[in-house]
């Protein structure tokens, strides 16, 4: 019975992101990230705009369907260093036949280093360390994540890996593999608009996922954000009305002084919405 229940939270998520193991790695840990799998769109946000960079710190609280829940905190030193801390909580499960009642989460701690090697060329390394609870088994993972940015203009090329390395221990004997994945990423400021264009295709093992994102300043105060994830592929169901808009997301942030606010919501069709809320504040 114990064997059957450890795998429950598996097919749970695999409803939301199609990958074998380890859902965690691939799970958003900001509202900008949900709606554009970027997690360097800040960093290369701030190069676009020539926006001076300053220390922030900032807290996001992110539902899922199916009674997902992740929570994050971000320390952002300069953008040359990032570290984050990201609890994920699966909720509660209860087995039918025993009504045994368990419990899953796990725990991310993430830091990042973001280098200038010339005034065209940028890099990112990224190590992250995973703790996974189900019920009374436990796996922990060692990761690390490696970007290159060229930037020209009022572009920036990047290519990237993400979630290369090992299993410490595994939740059982049997060999499980990280979601490993690699792309490239094309972000772009228009000359006569004041927007930000994203477009990233990311492979992995036995998927692909091209995400194309569009963020609007509205004002110095305020803008709109627009995306879009081809697995809304995979969570079609024929219903015009839920299919209509899955895989969209739509957002905006604004921002006083010190402090500003991201919300974003992520159509999931007939499973249902992501909702996201990030309030960060700089603090020099």
């Amino acid at each position: 019975m114990h064997n059957f229940i450890k795998y429950i939270l598996f097919i749970t998520i695999s409803f939301i992101i199609p990958s074998s193991s380890y859902q965690g790695l691939l799970l958003p840990n900001n509202s900008y990230v949900l709606l554009n799998s970027d997690d360097s769109y800040l960093f290369k946000k701030y190069i676009l705009l020539n926006n001076n960079i300053r220390s922030n710190i900032s807290s996001c609280l992110i539902s899922l369907p199916q009674d997902i829940s992740i929570g994050a905190f971000t320390y952002n030193y300069n953008y040359n260093i990032q570290s984050s801390i990201i609890i994920i909580d699966y909720g509660n499960f209860i087995d039918s036949e025993s009504e045994y009642t368990f419990s899953a989460k796990d725990f991310i701690i993430n830091n990042k280093v973001f280098l200038q090697i010339n005034n065209f060329l940028y890099s990112s390394t990224g190590i992250k360390y995973m703790s996974s609870h189900i019920e009374q088994y436990k796996a922990h993972g060692l990761t690390m994540d490696f970007n290159l940015y060229y930037h020209i203009n009022s572009l920036i090329v990047s290519g990237f890996i993400k979630n290369y390395g090992f299993i410490i221990n595994d939740y059982t004997n049997y060999s499980e593999s990280l979601p490993q994945s690699h792309g490239l990423n094309l972000t772009y400021k228009p000359k006569h608009l004041n927007s930000i264009f994203l477009i990233q295709y990311q492979l992995f093992h036995d998927y692909n996922e091209l995400n194309i994102y569009n963020e609007l300043f509205i004002t110095n105060y305020f803008s709109l954000s627009i995306g879009y994830t081809s697995l809304a592929n995979n969570l079609y169901d024929g219903n015009f009305n839920d299919d209509l808009l899955t895989g969209f997301g739509l957002g905006f942030t604004t921002n006083y002084k010190e402090f500003l606010l991201n919300i974003e919501i992520k159509n999931l069709g007939s499973i249902g919405l992501i909702n996201s809320i990030s309030i960060s504040k700089s603090i020099n």
